[in-house]
């Protein structure tokens, strides 16, 4: 393990945590151009059908949990769902462009190739399940 100069260390000497603005020597509160929040494009898959579903949002556990108790609509009869795949972004439209792609063919075909492994197994388990 690493051992840090006493002057990294903070206040307490048995400390190990180093905050970032001691090792780097920027004041965070200080830097305007950090984000608070994210964009996100998930992908869900339904367990009673194994579709999979595509959307964004700046908070994936409040919009799972939507999809999940029936408040969305477009996904209420194919509930319950799970979460299969996740992509962050910095700014919303970036977010919204992927969604879109994902939408597409080519964007089905890159996600089934992204997630084949996954898809494959999960194949192979609703066919036991069936069986």
């Amino acid at each position: 393990m690493l051992k840090l100069p006493q002057s990294y260390r903070g206040n307490r000497a048995h400390s190990s945590a180093v905050h970032p603005s001691k090792f780097y020597g920027v004041k965070f509160s200080r830097v305007k151009s950090v984000r608070r929040f994210m964009f996100f494009v998930y992908v869900l898959q339904s367990f009673k059908d194994h579709q999979l579903y595509i959307g964004y949002t700046n908070n994936v556990r409040r919009r799972f949990e939507e999809h999940n108790k029936g408040i969305v609509s477009v996904t209420r009869r194919r509930r319950p769902f799970k979460l299969i795949y996740l992509e962050g972004y910095l700014n919303q439209q970036d977010a919204t462009t992927r969604e879109k792609f994902f939408k597409t063919g080519w964007g089905r075909t890159h996600l089934k190739k992204v997630l084949k492994n996954y898809l494959s197994l999960s194949a192979k388990r609703a066919r036991i399940a069936q069986w």
